[in-house]
């Protein structure tokens, strides 16, 4: 009866026991699961940013891969030798601005990236132009935008252009720019770039057409600064989401060259 008893108690303890251990380890498992899900966040969180873009101008048109916190400008500035006819440019690196500089404008599309354009210089230093420039982040970008899309993209100053001029120099680096309405009924779009200078008036400079997949930019009558009226350019255009897991192509951007103009475009959805 005696070791009946003793038995029972200490089975009771060796239960105890074993219970404990399990407990311990199921905390321990717990602790590490949430210590790894913790980590998971922090390192999405914390993830670098991967840019990605375009860049054109009367020469190249190359890709550009500098997000909003390094972006590579110049400052150009005249001979102080009266008997030279030369430039001279010194770069620098910017954080994103919103206000112009002497030989660049960038404005923020969203939270997805910039657009806008800066002043370089030819390789004999003897004269500048302007390249025109989008970046966005990498991860944002659309990839399953429908065929039959039907909405409006619309931005004021989402257009920024200049004339190209391939015997003088004289305009390369006048910048001007516009506003952007687009309507996409059943993929198809047709739009218009209009003139934003009040002294001016509001007319038609371009017209829009094209798909989901590109854009047909054509000048109108009213353009100027040498630009041909009719000197079309196709342009391969870039929707953006405007965050990850967000499937709302929310915005529109490219860049084109043609004969006598060059520009790039950016556009928000309205609807």
């Amino acid at each position: 009866m005696v070791n009946k008893e003793v038995n029972e108690v200490v089975n009771e303890i060796v239960n105890k026991e074993i219970n404990r251990i399990d407990e311990k380890e199921d905390a321990a498992e717990i602790s590490n699961d949430k210590g790894i899900s913790v980590d998971e966040k922090l390192l999405s969180d914390n993830k670098e940013k991967v840019y990605t873009g375009s860049k054109i101008d009367k020469i190249y048109h190359s890709n550009w891969d500098y997000g909003k916190e390094n972006i590579p400008v110049y400052n150009i500035e005249g001979s102080k030798d009266p008997y030279e006819n030369y430039l001279s440019s010194e770069e620098k690196i910017i954080t994103f601005v919103t206000d112009k500089g002497d030989s660049h404008q960038f404005s923020l599309l969203g939270d997805v990236g910039y657009y806008g354009y800066r002043i370089e210089l030819d390789a004999d230093r003897t004269a500048s132009y302007a390249s025109y420039i989008y970046s966005i982040e990498k991860d944002l970008i659309a990839e399953n935008v429908p065929n039959d899309l039907n909405a409006v993209y619309s931005k004021k100053d989402g257009f920024v252009y200049g004339p190209l001029d391939h015997r003088s120099d004289q305009i390369n680096a006048v910048v001007r720019t516009a506003d952007i309405t687009m309507n996409y009924t059943n993929g198809i779009v047709k739009g218009v770039i209009t003139e934003n200078d009040p002294h001016i008036g509001n007319d038609e400079l371009f017209k829009i057409d094209g798909n989901t997949k590109s854009l047909v930019i054509t000048p109108t009558r009213h353009v100027s600064n040498g630009i041909i009226p009719n000197d079309r350019a196709a342009m391969d255009i870039q929707f953006v989401n405007s965050a990850e897991n967000i499937d709302d192509h929310k915005y529109i951007l490219g860049t084109t060259k043609a004969e006598s103009w060059v520009g790039v475009l950016a556009a928000e959805k309205q609807n």
